[in-house]
């Protein structure tokens, strides 16, 4: 549940009382990438916040672009305080160009990404020191597997079923929950 993603990772930042809040990643790219905007844009409005036009950092197609987008975002005089990383690999991203200028993800802003539930401890969780892992909006591939076989079972047997989409559902990782 993208959507649904995007605005578990805005309210998390919300709740820490993040008010400048960054989005790093892919935005037009495919009905993934724009639910979890969409989610993350309903998220900061519940929680009285917008989305600063100076703070969407959109990139391109895989991870092309990723770390220069991430220095830039970081090295800017008016930094953000808080930033939406989700898809794969931009919390790793977001870690490295943070490195490279002396900050980090927990002391010097807040962060909340994306991973799936069976990646979380070899690539998300990995990526950090221990004690400073930042909240992650995880999904269940196998979940997502299975759902997928029941359906296209359900199709074979019954042809004439109208088309159906499904969302895997989300859930937000806090620090702590390690």
């Amino acid at each position: 549940d993208n959507y649904r993603g995007g605005f578990l990772a805005a309210e998390e930042l919300a709740r820490e009382g993040v008010k400048r809040i960054a989005w790093l990643g892919r935005v037009r790219a495919n009905c993934h990438s724009r639910e979890r905007y969409a989610g993350a844009v309903a998220g900061l409005l519940q929680a009285g916040l917008e989305l600063q036009g100076d703070l969407r950092f959109e990139t391109g197609l895989g991870r092309s672009g990723l770390r220069e987008q991430a220095l830039e975002m970081l090295s800017g005089k008016n930094r953000p305080e808080g930033v939406l990383g989700l898809g794969a690999g931009v919390g790793r991203a977001v870690k490295a160009a943070a490195g490279e200028l002396g900050l980090r993800v927990g002391r010097d802003f807040r962060m909340v990404g994306w991973s799936a539930r069976e990646h979380y401890e070899g690539e998300y969780r990995a990526a950090f020191e221990p004690g400073h892992v930042p909240a992650a909006v995880t999904w269940s591939v196998s979940s997502m597997v299975e759902t997928a076989l029941v359906r296209l079972a359900e199709r074979r047997a019954n042809p004439q079923l109208e088309p159906l989409r499904v969302s895997v559902p989300t859930r937000m990782w806090r620090r702590g929950e390690e």
